[in-house]
């Protein structure tokens, strides 16, 4: 067998052996885990279906039983660095001047030729903190 299906059929088996453990689970426990039941499955995804491998990679991934563990646990730690991704996002799709189109879900969104976009003050990052100043 080669180092490639070595690895992607261990990275299978860690996340069987991970949706196993989350089985005994209790139902207010799980909604506790929904960011690592997340970070689980996108590693699973990205390891076994969208990564192309280099030979090193393979060499080094092999080294451990449980891979996807060591994936997992990394994507989280440098995940916690975006935590105020949100913030941002909300930010720029807020901000008429980068560019937004009113979608048909945006409150001032009207169909048809007499649309008018709603106005919004422009956004000042301060620090962390993101703040609308007045006109």
């Amino acid at each position: 067998m080669d180092k490639k299906t070595l690895l992607i059929n261990r990275i299978h088996r860690n996340f069987t052996d991970y949706k196993e453990k989350l089985l005994k689970v209790d139902g207010e426990g799980i909604f506790e885990k929904t960011e690592e039941i997340a970070a689980y499955t996108q590693a699973h995804r990205y390891l076994t279906v969208n990564h192309h491998y280099e030979l090193e990679e393979l060499d080094y991934l092999l080294l451990f039983q449980n891979p996807l563990e060591v994936v997992t646990d990394q994507y989280r730690e440098e995940f916690r660095y975006a935590g105020n991704m949100l913030e941002l996002i909300v930010a720029r799709i807020c901000d008429k001047q980068d560019g937004l189109r009113i979608s048909r879900f945006h409150p001032g969104y009207r169909s048809g030729p007499h649309r008018k976009p709603l106005s919004l003050p422009p956004l000042v990052l301060s620090h962390h903190t993101l703040s609308r100043q007045p006109f």
